[in-house]
């Protein structure tokens, strides 16, 4: 993380950063991990160490570019350690991408630093320390308490060789961090039904008609709505469409969230855009100026492939293996009123409302602590 002035370390803290220091200082190649709860201090621990030459990276696009916006010079792991040469042709004329391993890195750090570590599956973290061109010690740095990674899991957050578990000072009086802490140790949000906002920043409500809970968004500006399942949010997402009066099956101000990532566009897995122009529509996609999260201005036109638009979630075998070899390289999208709590993981917005459902696939908990700390000011769940 970028420098910052006068740390002061709480005796965890100090504990974290003398075992990383040691850690740095022994020349070990073996990987590190440290783990965090939201609001113990990882980012400060990891700027008091103040070593020169640190390398950032992310297992997503998204995650990167949130570092970016804070001042880090972070990028994928896919970008750092692997070199796109091109694309090939299939028998049915679409394109594939295709990825070698770099052999000689650009940038040679003194420590890479993995944020959101949390997020790496077992492909992710073999690649990264199995690369003959990366001779820096790898910290493995996350959230103990989110979900774990979409694929193989290697354990990075399991059992950490640092970790923190207080919550510092400064988060103590945040209303969100004292809810997920709540949830994180077994609390269910049904225990503050009917209560006030907590501290100005968390509500909790039953909402279970979807054209009410669009109206508590707009009316309360919610930034975000995340949910469970997509079939939730398709079908949440094709019900603001209805309730916002668009008829084409894109429009000029509409978001819609990226599905593949692009490097050489600047778009990735999980960035959100806003439609600012339609240059041109053919029968397949629509040819679009788009602006991000940030309000940056997307350089070059972006072709939103139609089919990624709403596309029905339970389909058959077959027409999901067509839909996905069709995708190639083209710009997948898909509108963002709703999103699923796992796209959102290494995103956050001022205002998050949470659509609480369980579902035996995953720790309820989990789910439910990854998709709280979402929030930077606001939280609202919906029981």
């Amino acid at each position: 993380m970028p420098e910052q002035a006068e740390i002061t370390l709480t005796p965890e803290q100090q504990t974290a950063c003398d075992d990383i220091r040691r850690w740095v200082g022994s020349g070990s190649r073996e990987p590190h991990t440290l783990a965090g709860f939201a609001g113990t201090g990882k980012s400060t621990v990891i700027a008091s160490m103040d070593i020169e030459g640190i390398q950032y990276l992310t297992p997503t696009g998204k995650a990167a570019h949130v570092l970016r916006t804070k001042g880090a010079a972070a990028k994928t792991i896919h970008s750092f350690i692997y070199d796109f040469y091109g694309v090939t042709v299939r028998e049915d004329g679409t394109e594939a991408p295709q990825f070698s391993d770099k052999m000689k890195l650009e940038f040679q750090p003194s420590l890479v630093v993995v944020d959101e570590a949390s997020m790496v599956n077992h492909e992710l973290y073999n690649d990264l320390l199995s690369h003959p061109d990366l001779p820096a010690p790898i910290l493995f740095v996350g959230d103990h308490g989110q979900l774990p990674p979409v694929g193989s899991d290697p354990g990075l957050m399991r059992n950490p060789q640092a970790k923190l578990e207080t919550i510092h000072r400064q988060a103590e009086g945040n209303p969100i961090i004292a809810v997920s802490k709540m949830i994180r140790e077994g609390g269910r949000p049904r225990d503050l039904l009917g209560g006030p906002l907590i501290g100005d920043g968390v509500r909790v409500g039953k909402i279970k008609d979807n054209t009410r809970l669009l109206e508590y968004a707009r009316e309360n500006g919610v930034d975000q709505i995340l949910v469970p399942f997509n079939d939730m949010r398709r079908t949440i997402n094709l019900r603001a469409r209805e309730v916002a009066g668009r008829r084409a099956p894109l429009e000029v101000g509409e978001e819609i969230i990226c599905l593949l990532n692009d490097r050489k566009k600047g778009i990735y897995n999980g960035m959100i855009f806003t439609v600012r122009e339609i240059v041109e529509e053919n029968d397949r996609c629509y040819t679009c100026r788009l602006t991000d999260d940030t309000g940056r201005a997307l350089p070059p036109a972006i072709d939103v492939w139609k089919e990624g638009l709403g596309a029905p979630v339970k389909m058959s075998r077959d027409e999901r293996l067509e839909f996905n070899d069709r995708r190639g390289t083209r710009a997948y999208f898909d509108y963002s009123s709703a999103i699923t709590c796992h796209k959102a993981q290494g995103s956050s917005w001022r205002h998050v409302l949470v659509m609480e459902r369980v579902c035996p696939l995953w720790d309820h908990s989990r789910w439910l602590y990854t998709a709280c700390t979402r929030a930077e000011e606001q939280l609202t769940i919906a029981i």
